[in-house]
């Protein structure tokens, strides 16, 4: 018995695949498990039932999901992402690269683990005693999967340097596309250690990513944290062959700040004023996917003319945009990823907490850009408040999400 399902007529040769119970072959065919059949939008197109039940799941020996296996094809996702095909390579020697195939195999462990999760069956994940708060980790084995540069100094401004931490997928070959890693703060505080786990998740799945310093409102206001940000992309692309980056695949991804910041980004191409002289002029800030969680898409909406406008809450917004809504309307318009959205702009995939303000499901940037033919949604997170990304269950659906966004509008080869 594997999964609950009679695998005999299989293992005799009566047949060469796990019988449905309606076939009648197997010995539990009177009393089929029952499973449910909900798959999440973005599997719904790519793995079919019969298909994901004909897969079978591997445990490691802490519990947590190691592998899966279809037809032919296994699927080891520990530290990384690995397709073999077993009918040409029992060995497990060769790497098999087929875009399709594994697509759909991470899609089935994703939705095996969220089967396992709801129906609050203690498999197919693990979480260490001293993670028993459920705050985030990165396993130990994902990290050592890694390669990473540190303190990478990507934009000069006289004598103020900025720097980046590159995470890579240690062992992948060729032109991975990269990812931009925003962290949030009010625009005012934080650093790029607080998105360092979310860099590591996204590399850890197959792609570059860089989390980044920008100068902070407290040292220069608007445009400076965008044209950082610009820089940065800048920056990679610059130096793609040095890092393994498809520099015509870059995307970007930010919580809170960092999200406007990463909506802006996919709004702004060609806007001369936000580029900067962070270096790198030669070439392009532009990006081919975003996914920006949090956010704020319109500054020129009334609920952000008022909150500018408060006296405790308004401070980070005037910091920021140096004044009220009312009193720095051009600042404020150049700052809206909303104002600057174009039929050009690359797909936006949105992220929000269920608790959090309704602004940040960007429900008018997301009917403009319908509109406009520009790829858009949103995936609210049940239960979650603003800073979703300190809880492990959230974190671990941003990087399921996410990877799948990234995965479609950029690629991997």
């Amino acid at each position: 018995m594997i999964d609950g399902r009679d695998i005999a007529p299989l293992l005799k040769g009566e047949s060469k695949f796990v019988p449905a119970p309606g076939m009648k072959k197997s010995l539990n065919a009177t009393v089929p498990l029952r499973r449910r059949w909900d798959p999440p939008r973005e599997w719904a197109s790519i793995v079919k039932r019969n298909e994901y039940n004909d897969a079978f799941f591997y445990h490691g020996s802490h519990g947590a999901l190691a592998a899966v296996r279809w037809k032919n094809f296994k699927l080891q996702l520990n530290p990384r992402l690995q397709l073999y095909d077993l009918a040409k390579d029992p060995g497990e020697s060769n790497l098999l690269r087929n875009r399709d195939v594994l697509r759909k195999m991470r899609g089935m462990a994703i939705m095996f683990q969220d089967e396992m999760r709801r129906d609050a069956r203690n498999a197919g994940e693990f979480y260490p005693p001293e993670n028993a708060s459920g705050r985030t980790v990165i396993a130990p084995e994902v990290l050592a999967g890694l390669d990473s540069k540190l303190d990478v100094t990507y934009a000069h401004y006289g004598e103020r340097t900025l720097e980046m931490d590159v995470y890579r997928p240690r062992g992948e070959w060729g032109k991975l596309p990269a990812v931009v890693c925003i962290h949030g703060g009010g625009w005012a505080k934080g650093s790029r250690v607080h998105h360092a786990q979310v860099a590591q998740a996204i590399a850890a799945r197959g792609y570059v990513a860089a989390t980044i310093s920008y100068r902070l409102s407290g040292e220069a206001p608007f445009p400076a944290q965008i044209q950082d940000c610009k820089a940065a992309v800048r920056f990679l692309r610059a130096n793609a062959i040095q890092y393994g980056i498809n520099p015509d695949q870059m995307g970007a991804i930010g919580l809170s700040a960092g999200g406007h910041l990463a909506a802006l980004l996919a709004t702004s191409g060609g806007v001369e004023e936000l580029e900067g002289t962070g270096g790198n002029a030669a070439f392009s800030s532009l990006i081919q996917a975003a996914v920006p969680m949090g956010a704020q898409t319109d500054l020129m909406s009334e609920r952000n003319r008022n909150l500018s406008a408060t006296e405790d809450r308004g401070r980070i917004w005037r910091l920021f945009l140096s004044g009220t809504q009312a009193e720095q309307p051009e600042i404020y318009r150049l700052a809206s990823p909303l104002v600057h959205l174009d039929s050009l702009d690359p797909p936006c995939w949105f992220m929000s907490g269920e608790n959090d303000d309704a602004s940040t499901r960007a429900v008018e940037f997301r009917q403009q850009a319908s509109k406009l033919g520009v790829v858009t949604g949103v995936t609210v997170v049940e239960g979650a408040p603003h800073p979703f990304l300190s809880q492990q269950k959230w974190f671990d659906q941003m990087a399921d999400t996410a990877d799948v966004f990234f995965d479609e509008h950029l690629g991997r080869q």
